[in-house]
C-alpha cells in the first residue's frame, strides 16, 4: 500500500468510490464537480490532496481545498477538509488517519493557521477524537415550506420599490468594492471576492446557480443573493446558498432580499420548501424569526486550529457562515 498525492487521473476511482459510499440518491457529486472542486481555476490554489492506493485500486482519500478568509479585514489563506472517503472494506482499520496526517503534514509547511469542515454524524467523532477538531458552533438551518409561505403571504415585508434584481452571469468589479466596503461587518468570513463568486458559482460544470444582485434605483449595488434548486426524493427544494449585504440601510436590504428569495423559489420555481445558513448574522436571523422560518436541523461545523493566534477570533459569533462556504454538497 502507498500513500501519495492525489492525480487528475485518480477521479474515475474517486467517482467511484464516492458512489459505493455516498448513501442518498439526490444532489450527487459528478466528475465534472471532482473535476472543478480539486483540480479547477480555485483563486486560491491548488489543493491538498493524498490517497491511499493498493494494487491499483484507491481504497481512501482525505482532502484541503485552499479558501481566502476574511479575518478582521485581513486576507488569510486557510482551508476546508474534505473528500474523507474509505472503502467499505478497509474501515475501522486506522488507515484514514495515515492519509489524514499526509493532508495536516501539507497545512503545516504552507503554514495555513486553521482548517475547518462539516463532517457527517459518521465521520464527527473520528474528526474529534483521532484528528484533534475542534467544536466551534452548531451551524443551524432556518427553513420555511411553500405552504407556510403561501399562509403568512409576507404581508411585513415590502417588494421595495427603491430596490431591484438583476441576474448575475458573470461577478464583475463591482463586487470586489462592494465586499471591501462592507468586510468589516463580520471578523470571520470567506473573502467574496468576484474571482472566488465567479469560480465557486459561475463557472460549476455540474449545476446551475441562479445569482442576482440587488441594486438601489441609481443602479448601485447594494448585495446579492445566489439560490439553488435540488430534487430531494420527489420534491423540489432551494437554498439561499449566499448573500451579502450593505450594512446601510440594512433593514429594507435584508427583507428585499428574503423577499425576493422567497417569491423566486416558491413562484417561479415551485420549489416546496427554501433553506438557509446564517451563522454570526445576527440581523438576518432575526428576519428568519418574524418571517415565520423554523430551525430545522443542525449539524457541527469544526476546526483544527494550527496557529493558536487565531483561536480568540474563531468562535461563534464571530464567524459568518453560509451554505456556500462549504464545498461539500451544496
Amino acid at each position: 500500500m502507498i500513500i501519495r498525492k492525489c492525480k487528475i487521473s485518480d477521479i474515475d476511482q474517486l467517482y467511484a468510490l464516492d458512489r459505493i459510499l455516498e448513501i442518498h440518491p439526490w444532489n450527487r457529486r459528478s466528475k465534472k464537480n471532482w473535476h472543478w472542486k480539486y483540480f479547477g481555476k480555485n483563486p486560491a490554489g491548488k489543493s491538498i490532496f493524498f490517497v491511499a492506493e493498493l494494487k491499483s485500486k484507491l481504497i481512501a482519500s482525505f482532502a484541503a481545498i485552499p479558501i481566502n478568509y476574511n479575518i478582521k479585514k485581513k486576507k488569510i489563506l486557510t482551508c476546508h477538509s474534505i473528500a474523507m472517503m474509505v472503502h467499505p472494506d478497509w474501515q475501522n482499520k486506522g488507515l484514514i488517519k495515515f492519509v489524514a496526517d499526509k493532508v495536516f503534514n501539507e497545512i503545516r509547511k504552507k503554514k495555513l493557521p486553521f482548517v475547518y469542515g462539516y463532517p457527517n454524524d459518521r465521520a464527527y467523532n473520528l474528526h474529534k477524537n483521532i484528528f484533534g477538531y475542534e467544536d466551534v458552533f452548531d451551524q443551524v438551518t432556518y427553513g420555511i415550506s411553500a405552504k407556510r409561505y403561501n399562509y403568512f403571504n409576507f404581508k411585513y415585508l415590502n417588494n421595495n420599490s427603491s430596490l431591484k434584481v438583476r441576474v448575475v452571469h458573470n461577478f464583475g468589479k463591482a463586487f470586489d468594492a462592494f465586499f471591501n466596503l462592507e468586510k468589516k461587518k463580520f471578523k470571520v468570513s470567506v473573502e467574496k471576492s468576484r474571482k472566488f463568486l465567479n469560480w465557486r458559482y459561475a463557472s460549476r460544470p455540474d449545476h446551475k446557480y441562479f445569482c442576482y444582485s440587488v441594486l438601489d434605483n441609481n443602479n448601485n449595488l447594494k448585495g446579492y443573493f445566489i439560490l439553488k434548486q435540488y430534487n430531494e426524493d420527489k420534491s423540489l427544494k432551494s437554498h439561499i446558498v449566499d448573500y451579502f449585504y450593505s450594512e446601510k440601510d440594512k433593514k429594507n436590504i435584508c427583507n428585499f432580499i428574503m423577499y425576493k428569495s422567497c417569491q423566486i423559489a416558491f413562484k417561479k420555481f415551485k420549489a416546496k420548501e427554501l433553506t438557509l445558513w446564517c451563522n454570526a448574522d445576527s440581523y438576518m436571523q432575526k428576519i428568519t424569526k418574524v418571517s415565520n422560518f423554523s430551525k430545522i436541523s443542525s449539524r457541527k461545523m469544526i476546526c483544527k486550529i494550527f496557529n493558536q493566534k487565531y483561536r480568540k477570533i474563531l468562535k461563534k459569533n464571530n464567524w459568518f457562515f453560509t451554505m456556500g462556504d462549504t464545498l461539500e454538497i451544496y
